[in-house]
C-alpha cells in the first residue's frame, strides 16, 4: 500500500518488543514486493542480518557497513559520535525501553543542528503526522522523514487515509 502510494521507502520492523514485528522471513517476501518501487529498510534493535538483505538496516547496532544509524534526541553525546562508518543518521524521540514507533515528538530544534552539522544524510522521525511533517520539513530541512505511529488506526495497524496524507504532505513540503 505504501508503495502504491508513493513512499520511497518501506520499513519492515523485525523488533520482537515492536506491535509491528514481523517475521525476518515475511520482512524479505515484503521487501522483493516492494523492489523497484521503494526502498526496503529492515528495522531492528541489534540485529545481525546475512548479506542478501536486498535494502537498507536501520538499528543502533549492526555488523556492516551502510546502514543507517538511529539517533534519539536528548542524548547530545549520541549526536557527537554518531557518524563513524554510518551512512545516514535517524533522529527519534527518546522513551525509556521502547524503540521507535512512541509518538513522542522528536526535539525539531536539535534535529535541525545535527543536520546543519552532519556530514551523513539526516532522516528525521519522531511523533510525525499528517498535520505536522510539512512544518518539521520546513524547519529541519532532513534528507527524508520516517513514520510509523503517526499513521496508524491502531497500534501495528496502518491507516490507508492517514497514511496516504502524510506521504502527500512530506512530498509537497
Amino acid at each position: 500500500m505504501a508503495c502504491e502510494l508513493g513512499a520511497d521507502a518501506v520499513g519492515f520492523v523485525i523488533e520482537p518488543t515492536s506491535p509491528r514485528a514481523v517475521t525476518l522471513a515475511r520482512a524479505r517476501e515484503l521487501a522483493l514486493l516492494a523492489l523497484p518501487f521503494a526502498t526496503p529498510v529492515l528495522v531492528q534493535l541489534n540485529c545481525i542480518v546475512e548479506s542478501d538483505w536486498p535494502g537498507l538496516l536501520q538499528g543502533t547496532s549492526f555488523p556492516l557497513g551502510d546502514q543507517t544509524r538511529r539517533i534519539l534526541t536528548g542524548h547530545p553525546t549520541e549526536l557527537r559520535v554518531a557518524e563513524g562508518h554510518w551512512a545516514a543518521l535517524l533522529v527519534d524521540a527518546a522513551k525509556d525501553g521502547v524503540f521507535g514507533g512512541t509518538g513522542l515528538l522528536a526535539d525539531w530544534d536539535e534535529a535541525a543542528e545535527l543536520v546543519r552539522l552532519a556530514k551523513r544524510p539526516v532522516i528525521l522521525a519522531g511523533g510525525l503526522t499528517p498535520d505536522n511533517v510539512q512544518d518539521a520539513i520546513r524547519k529541519v530541512q532532513p534528507y527524508a522523514v520516517d513514520v510509523a505511529s503517526g499513521t496508524e488506526a491502531g497500534k501495528g495497524v496502518k491507516d490507508p487515509v492517514k497514511l496516504r496524507e502524510f506521504i502527500l504532505a512530506a512530498k509537497n513540503a
